[in-house]
């Protein structure tokens, strides 16, 4: 253990996993020290690690570094029970099955792993599942083959085909997705046009989710909003059916929260989008990693929603909230980026330009997506247009000139922002003209983040 591992965990752990901690190191006297320490080290956070570590060297004397040691696996082996899932029984099962094999308790061992085997097989955890095959026939090879007869053998070979071209469709899934969705993301690169519907759905959990994912992605991208949302609703609806998938793979099911609510945004289905991040808060994922996600996600698309329905007072109160969260701090920068975006339509909404600006720059000032930067670029010309300030609009022009613009809008609309003789009204009149004169295709990029036609409007009085 490192020096500073104990102080890691213990900044990592939640309210609840700190109270359920506590609770089971005071079930035992000989634990009691532990406990102490342990509460200790919650209090003493704020305070630098070192001076915390020189408090508490002092305090229990020449045994604090074993006693250090101790509690960090003590709160391990207590994380593990708190976090128990169904990966964790299958596991904890296999183990009982091996410790009964090798003490040559055949027969106990062979019903556990029938118990196992009916679990696995329910929840399709397909790699265990082959797993537990070969088990099976490791007892074998000891018991002289007394369980095994023509039949069974049969039954063996054929369940072990049936499960391991599962697995392989899976993987084959896996990876094709995988090499999708980064040449999408990572290089620019779209998806091919496939017609997903003609294609027979996989028989795998895993790889039902990654064509859905998939055909998603794909139907989006080439605008075809309906199907989108379909396969997006689809696999949504796939979690809802297999309840206990969640719990095996809460990532891929926070994917599916996510695409689902991205496809009724498309679709402008605003109210279904709020029903489903309302619904997101009642889930129990303990995991560190899918809170920080769910986070992400109700922050974002709560955000965009609300500016998407010109609540604007509603998102700009929350983005309050958000940022005193302290998963906030814990986003991907990328992710983060795109939040930023999001708060400074909502501080525009509401005419509170300097925190506008501020969370517009944050943008910028991230490596990441080049679309949103483009976009907050944009948004300064607009908070500095309705300030007045024409000088600073060419400032930030000349700044982001280097700035890689996709779409001919962009170029267009600083030529017009940057034209010292066009009034205010003649410039907002212009730039709409030429954002409606942009085909649907490569007005998509705004559409997708926010709405340019009532982001203005909600600027500037029309007559």
């Amino acid at each position: 253990m490192k020096k500073d591992d104990l102080y890691l965990l213990t900044a990592k752990l939640s309210k609840e996993e700190k109270t359920y901690i506590s609770k089971r190191l005071s079930a035992f006297k000989e634990n009691s020290v532990l406990k102490s320490l342990f509460e200790e080290i919650c209090n003493l956070y704020s305070l630098p690690k070192q001076e915390t570590d020189n408090l508490l060297a002092e305090k229990y004397g020449k045994h604090y570094r074993t006693r250090k040691k101790q509690l960090y696996y003590t709160i391990l082996k207590i994380l593990r029970d708190y976090h128990h899932t169904l990966i964790h029984q299958i596991h904890f099962y296999m183990l009982d099955i091996n410790l009964l094999f090798e003490k040559g308790l055949f027969e106990q061992a062979r019903k556990i792993l029938a118990k196992a085997k009916k679990l696995v097989e329910h929840n399709q955890v397909i790699p265990l599942y082959i797993e537990l095959l070969y088990m099976e026939l490791r007892m074998s090879y000891y018991t002289y083959y007394d369980n095994l007869n023509p039949e069974k053998i049969n039954h063996i070979k054929q369940e072990f085909s049936y499960y391991h071209n599962i697995l392989k469709e899976d993987i084959e899934w896996t990876l094709t997705t995988s090499e999708k969705l980064r040449d999408f993301f990572a290089l620019g690169n779209p998806p091919e046009y496939k017609d997903y519907a003609a294609m027979p759905n996989p028989k795998g959990h895993i790889s039902f989710v990654q064509k859905y994912i998939l055909a998603g992605l794909t139907y989006r991208n080439y605008l075809d909003f309906e199907n989108s949302y379909h396969y997006r609703y689809e696999l949504w609806n796939y979690f809802k059916k297999y309840p206990e998938l969640t719990a095996l793979y809460p990532e891929l099911y926070l994917t599916a929260v996510n695409m689902a609510i991205i496809g009724m945004n498309d679709l402008q289905k605003y109210e279904q989008s709020l029903a489903i991040l309302d619904e997101l808060s009642l889930q129990d994922i303990k995991a560190k990693i899918a809170q920080i996600e769910i986070f992400r996600i109700q922050a974002t698309h709560y955000t965009q929603v609300y500016n998407f329905i010109q609540n604007y007072e509603k998102a700009y109160i929350q983005t309050e909230i958000y940022t005193k969260n302290s998963l906030y701090h814990e986003l991907h920068q990328i992710d983060k980026q795109l939040l930023h975006l999001h708060f400074a339509v909502s501080c525009i909404g509401v005419k509170d330009y300097h925190k506008a600006i501020y969370y517009c720059y944050q943008a910028l000032n991230a490596e990441g997506n080049v679309n949103i930067m483009s976009l907050c670029v944009f948004l300064l010309f607009i908070i500095h247009l309705a300030k007045g300030d024409r000088e600073a609009i060419t400032i930030i022009a000349h700044k982001y000139k280097d700035l890689p613009f996709y779409q001919p809008f962009y170029s267009r609309c600083i030529s017009i922002l940057t034209d010292d003789g066009l009034s205010t009204a003649q410039i907002l009149k212009n730039i709409l003209i030429e954002y409606k004169n942009q085909d649907f295709k490569s007005r998509f990029l705004w559409e997708r983040y926010l709405n340019i036609e009532q982001l203005v409007k909600s600027v500037f009085i029309f007559e």
